[in-house]
């Protein structure tokens, strides 16, 4: 990838990021922030039918959910994955699958993933999770008919 396709992929992935995350906005770099994530393999993007992005991911490898909390630390063969960012707004069913797929053929076999907040999880049990068919928080409850 030639440095300029990477500072145009950087400005566009900022410029989804700010309009769905206005808390970006009071980043100092965020440009920066997003050229280090796509240079180093760290983000990915989903497209919409359309074109436009509908899911996009930060992530990066650590030696633990503990390590996630340093800027830009991350460890090839760390065993867990931290999410810095997660947005999606294109809610069809399909993307949840997609971005899990896109994480297990990037970062392989881990033990944990973690959040910004410091949620941390069972890689697997995330990956099955956000990858099961239906919609995360649909309810799978109907209502009984009364006579």
């Amino acid at each position: 990838m030639s440095a300029q396709q990477l500072n145009t992929l950087a400005h566009v992935a900022a410029s989804f990021i700010e309009r769905h995350y206005p808390q970006a906005r009071e980043w100092d770099d965020l440009v920066g922030w997003c050229t280090w994530y796509i240079s180093h393999g760290f983000m990915c993007a989903l497209p919409t039918k359309n074109g436009t992005i509908g899911a996009l991911c930060a992530a990066r490898t650590v030696n633990g959910p503990e390590d996630g909390q340093i800027a830009y630390k991350h460890a090839q063969d760390g065993q867990c994955v931290f999410i810095d960012l997660l947005i999606i707004t294109d809610k069809s069913p399909s993307v949840y699958g997609a971005l899990g797929d896109i994480m297990r053929e990037r970062f392989g076999k881990r033990m944990e993933v973690a959040f910004q907040r410091l949620a941390i999880h069972d890689y697997e049990d995330f990956l099955r999770n956000i990858m099961r068919v239906k919609r995360i928080g649909t309810s799978h409850y109907v209502t009984t008919k009364t006579t």
